[in-house]
């Protein structure tokens, strides 16, 4: 019993320090990781190789983040709980192709570690550094827009945004990025915050207004936020129809709930028809 518990708790994680000391001093005629694998696929105990997998997130390399990650198949989940925790401890100390950082991704999630995804992904938005400086730019925009789909698909709004928000400053003209970060801002509960970035895009006349504004100004207005709710219909002044349109979903996600004296004023106000220019007087 005192061998076995010296083996796991002691013995193994000596043995990963060794390896990767020995690696990086290059005293050694083989490769760590090979040795490491080998250890892996022999050992028939899984707690050794769940205890060999957290000695690797402390003192293994990026030269083992491939042996960590050919483990996240593994039949014992406590065993892909420490690959998991692993190859996100030794993606911290590499610099990966994006390829590289999607395919992990990839099988992140078909693991069933939908959450480690998203942060292996996040940490390649908000880490460039992580990133080979030469990375085509259209690579590391789709990792950021797999990892802010993958945020707003575990409802993980505060993530969403942050993510949705990076993707609309690379591509600030884009339709989707920008519907992208207006969904994920209203979901999070910041409509105000969406409304004023859906001002300023509805100068394009060819920008549609999202189908969620009604209820999005509604919960606007509700929490005293009357200006952004009006900064949208401003917008839409050169388009009735939407306007009308907008007004009517706005009403209808107000439902039957009394409306302060200021939200009436709102209403009333964008309801007016708008008065057309006079004509100019003929000349004699």
């Amino acid at each position: 019993v005192a061998f076995y518990f010296g083996r796991v708790l002691v013995g193994v994680d000596a043995e990963v320090a060794k390896m990767a000391a020995l690696a990086a001093k290059r005293d050694m005629q083989i490769k760590p990781e090979r040795h490491v694998a080998r250890r892996l696929a022999d050992e028939p105990d899984p707690r050794v190789r769940e205890n060999l997998l957290r000695g690797l997130a402390g003192n293994g390399g990026p030269a083992h983040l491939q042996v960590v990650l050919d483990r996240l198949e593994e039949k014992d989940e406590r065993v892909r709980e420490e690959a998991m925790k692993a190859a996100l401890a030794l993606a911290g100390r590499s610099i990966l192709e994006p390829a590289f950082v999607e395919d992990v991704a990839s099988r992140l999630e078909k693991s069933g570690h939908e959450d480690a995804a998203l942060e292996w992904l996040s940490r390649y938005v908000h880490r460039p550094g992580g990133i080979p400086l030469d990375a085509p730019p259209d690579s590391i925009a789709a990792i950021q827009e797999r990892a802010g789909a993958l945020a707003v698909k575990r409802s993980d709004w505060p993530k969403a945004i942050l993510l949705c928000q990076e993707i609309l400053r690379r591509k600030p003209s884009d339709r989707t990025a920008r519907l992208a970060f207006f969904n994920a801002v209203v979901s999070g509960q910041e409509e105000s915050k969406a409304l004023e970035a859906l001002a300023g895009w509805l100068a394009d006349p060819a920008f549609e207004v999202p189908p969620n504004t009604g209820s999005a100004c509604a919960a606007a207005a509700r929490k005293g936020k009357i200006d952004a709710a009006r900064g949208v219909l401003a917008a839409l002044r050169g388009r009735p129809e939407a306007l009308t349109s907008l007004l009517a979903d706005m009403k209808a996600a107000l439902g039957a709930v009394p409306l302060s004296a200021e939200l009436r004023e709102l209403i009333a106000e964008f309801e007016r028809p708008i008065p057309s220019p006079a004509p100019s007087p003929e000349a004699p």
